[in-house]
């Protein structure tokens, strides 16, 4: 059992038990508001444990990556984009209906070049529509 923030007893939580603010945060991640992607992320995330804990942390470097390259921040991109890809590898190809094989080759294909570009000196042009997107897929029944 683990004591929650308001002092009572509780099993630990997984993302089943914060459907909606996971669900806030993608459609703040989809609209690119990664900071604000990361504030709900990260609330929830400080109360899920199991799987879904490390799951959640690499959409959060993920989504402070972005925010950082957005803001041609290279130093940031390049270091929260390494940690998004060491927690995420183990949810391969999939995981909670995200495809998590092409998020990492997206952001591998779009966005690393142009941290790359940025560490250079250069001064590309930053575009929304090199900021992958979340999808949802649900297994049909």
């Amino acid at each position: 059992m683990l004591l929650n923030t308001n002092g009572n007893t509780s099993r630990p939580m997984s993302l089943d038990e914060h459907t909606e603010a996971f669900l806030k945060g993608v459609d703040e991640y989809n609209r690119t508001y990664f900071f604000e992607c990361h504030d709900t992320w990260e609330e929830i995330w400080m109360e899920t444990r199991g799987p879904d804990r490390k799951f959640l942390h690499g959409l959060i470097h993920t989504a402070i990556a972005l925010y950082h390259l957005e803001n041609r921040n290279h130093k940031g991109a390049h270091s929260q984009f390494e940690k998004a890809f060491t927690k995420l590898e183990s949810y391969k190809p999939r995981y909670r209906g995200i495809d998590i094989e092409k998020l990492v080759l997206h952001i591998q294909s779009k966005c690393v070049p142009v941290v790359e570009q940025l560490e250079r000196g250069e001064k590309p042009v930053i575009d929304s529509d090199i900021f992958p997107k979340l999808v949802i897929e649900l297994p049909s029944l």
